[in-house]
């Protein structure tokens, strides 16, 4: 399923201290849910969900949060974002091309933390959590 309508690159707010201001965030997230924006675009124009093959990406809210409170740790802000993603969805991008029927990949907190791997969503709605490179 492609998204349609509204897709924001998100800004990345600041506080005064030049940190990453979580609450503004959330803040954002909320508004452009409400104005029924369809997608979000972390990290900038860039877009990691353009290496996903045609899979829809799908980041959870505690994920969002997760990825925000890393951020913020790491004293990072856009590129900070982006890189975090990036990281958590290196092997799903490398994985991608040689399965078959994939829809959607879902990232939840669980995979930002390093708990476990992205969610593989088949075209019939089997979910499959992806076994990490260690495994």
């Amino acid at each position: 399923m492609q998204p349609s309508g509204s897709i924001c690159a998100l800004i990345t707010p600041f506080d005064a201290a030049d940190g990453l201001d979580l609450p503004a965030l959330e803040g954002l997230l909320a508004l452009h849910q409400r104005s029924g924006t369809q997608a979000v675009v972390l990290g900038g124009s860039t877009g990691e969900s353009g290496a996903l093959e045609g899979a829809e990406l799908e980041v959870r809210e505690d994920a969002l949060r997760a990825i925000a409170r890393k951020a913020m740790e790491r004293k990072a802000g856009a590129r900070g974002l982006r890189t975090i993603l990036e990281h958590v969805l290196l092997d799903t991008m490398y994985d991608l091309p040689s399965l078959e029927d994939v829809s959607k990949v879902v990232i939840d907190e669980a995979v930002i933390k390093g708990e476990s791997a992205p969610y593989i969503i088949f075209g019939g709605g089997v979910e499959q959590r992806q076994l990490a490179a260690s495994d």
